[in-house]
This record gives structure tokens, C-alpha cells and sequence, in this order.
């Protein structure tokens, strides 16, 4: 996904999600590349280890559907 629609999505300016990206991508959890559509633009993927733990925290957690 571009920068651009990353900060479109989030409702903030591009430069916070630059900083974000910046942080993201020291950890390992994403990576830049460019765009093919755009010699310009950038894109930022989720690497592997950002994936499984976009998985991790988007999984069910037990007992979510226990009714009171």
C-alpha cells in the first residue's frame, strides 16, 4: 500500500506515517519498495515476522463469544 493511502486510511498527515514506517521498518515488521505504477511513489509491505503478528493480534481470542 502506498504512504499516501496508508495516511488517507489512518486521517493523518503523511509525515506521521513516515515516522511510523521509519519505526515499522527498524523492527523488521515492514519493508519500502518502490511502486512499479510510479516511478515516484513508495510502497511499504508487511515482511513475513509483520504478518504473523498482524495475524496474532487480529486472531479470536479465547473465551471472546462467552455470553454472560
Amino acid at each position: 500500500m502506498s504512504l499516501s493511502d496508508l495516511a488517507d486510511n489512518q486521517h493523518c498527515v503523511r509525515s506521521n506515517i513516515t515516522q511510523l514506517v521509519d519505526r515499522l521498518e527498524q523492527d523488521g515488521l515492514v519493508r519500502r519498495r518502490h511502486d512499479p505504477a510510479d516511478r515516484r511513489g513508495v510502497l511499504a509491505e508487511l515482511t513475513p515476522p509483520g504478518c504473523e503478528r498482524t495475524l496474532r493480534r487480529c486472531a479470536p481470542s479465547r473465551g471472546s463469544n462467552r455470553r454472560s
